[in-house]
């Protein structure tokens, strides 16, 4: 068994393995980049509106007529630009709701002082890096 392992730990071994699975993993990334959406100012538009109605990935996926797995693979990657249309058209739907939230408050509701407060302490804690 010994035999097995000291085959194995040679250093230019080592390199053959890691090249192959470099290589097997450029592979699989190319696959499946091959599914890729281009992000056009159009699709962006919207999957930030539909997302704002509240429909979920797959139904804006079958609405746009796109593959529902590569969507949802791009809307939860950060730095893809669905994901930031996708969020923003969510959290734009909020407004609304927010803003008469806020009037309650202002009335002396007590319900929707907790909510803004509890709003205030979650944008807090984010503008100092979740120390509040």
């Amino acid at each position: 068994m010994s035999a097995f392992f000291t085959k194995w730990d040679n250093p230019l071994s080592q390199v053959a393995i890691g090249r192959w699975l470099l290589l097997f993993c450029k592979i699989s990334q190319m696959q499946d980049d091959s599914q890729y959406i281009v992000p056009t100012a159009e699709l962006l538009s919207q999957v930030k509106n539909y997302a704002s109605l509240k429909f979920a990935v797959s139904e804006i996926a079958t609405i746009l007529l796109l593959d529902p797995e590569q969507l949802r693979r791009q809307i939860t990657s950060p730095a893809d630009p669905f994901h930031q249309a996708y969020e923003s058209g969510k959290l734009e739907s909020q407004v609304k709701y927010r803003e008469k939230i806020r009037v309650k408050a202002e009335e002396g509701q007590t319900w929707a002082i907790t909510l803004l407060e509890k709003w205030e302490k979650k944008q807090l804690e984010e503008e100092l890096g979740g120390h509040a």
